[in-house]
């Protein structure tokens, strides 16, 4: 079996559609920026800002070496009070 490699904003998108259920102007909404920006993060048109990385994390418990690196769980089993604020 061929193993597909994902970059960040493949793993964004995933996270999205997959672990969330929402849609790109859902998500845009709850981390406060624009539905356009989430589309060029996701399809790798402009880096994603590590605030969205952190946002993802804090709020999701999303795994910040998932995200970045694509290794290990996508959830974090760290809480939420070990990511700082930003």
């Amino acid at each position: 079996m061929k193993k597909i490699k994902l970059n960040i904003g493949d793993r964004i998108r995933f996270i999205r559609q997959h672990v969330l259920g929402c849609t790109g102007k859902q998500l845009a909404q709850m981390a406060g920026c624009g539905q356009v920006a989430i589309s060029y993060w996701e399809s790798g048109k402009r880096d994603v800002p590590v605030s969205f990385l952190y946002f993802l994390a804090n709020r999701f418990l999303i795994s910040l070496n998932y995200l970045i690196l694509g290794q290990g769980p996508v959830f974090s089993m760290y809480p939420k009070s070990t990511y700082p604020v930003v």
